[in-house]
């Protein structure tokens, strides 16, 4: 079993995480998966019931997407290739929410999302709170909904939305910054439907 192998899944998981949580999109939880005594991958199980299908929420998704690979990165303290094979699932997502898109359209928008995501990550609650946690999932191998945002409040990482105690959708108004705006409004020019 490779210790740093799994040590770097953690935090690539809890980017996963840390993002749903800061958007506002919900999750079951989050794991360490083995075979027999042999690490087999990490897993987050999104809930995305009732999460209507628009261009703002396939923004969202791309940024939970990204904040494996980023959080994965920061950890490495490399240059992010999302081309690496352990990123497929990720860029399976991404690839699913812009069907469609040009490959110049797919590189500007990934790009100008790549740093909102990395901004995020790189502030210091969000830091402290990716490191915590994930030394925690290395322990326990899993992480429930719950237990996350009992760990996330503790560091303060900041959120777009209020969140419930009781792992509901929540039904507060997305705060949307002007550089969502203009991200928004750059999806939207790009596609004319609903993702």
């Amino acid at each position: 079993m490779n210790t740093q192998e799994i040590v770097t899944a953690s935090h690539h998981e809890v980017g996963h995480a840390l993002l749903s949580y800061h958007v506002g999109f919900l999750f079951e939880f989050f794991e360490l998966q083995f075979n027999g005594t042999e690490f087999d991958r990490g897993r987050i199980r999104y809930d995305f019931k009732g999460i209507e299908s628009n261009s703002e929420n396939g923004l969202l998704r791309i940024q939970c997407a990204l904040g494996g690979p980023i959080a994965q990165t920061i950890f490495e303290k490399g240059i992010l290739n999302l081309n690496r094979p352990e990123f497929e699932s990720d860029r399976k997502v991404i690839n699913d929410v812009l069907t469609g898109a040009s490959l110049e359209e797919w590189k500007n928008l990934v790009d100008k999302q790549i740093v909102i995501v990395q901004a995020f990550l790189e502030e210091s609650q969000s830091m402290e709170a990716r490191k915590s946690i994930a030394q925690e999932l290395f322990q326990s191998r899993k992480i429930s909904y719950q237990k996350f945002i009992n760990l996330a409040k503790k560091y303060n990482v900041r959120t777009l939305v209020e969140k419930p105690d009781l792992g509901m959708f929540p039904k507060t108004f997305t705060i949307i910054s002007e550089n969502w705006r203009k991200a928004i409004r750059f999806l939207h020019k790009v596609f004319s439907t609903k993702l």
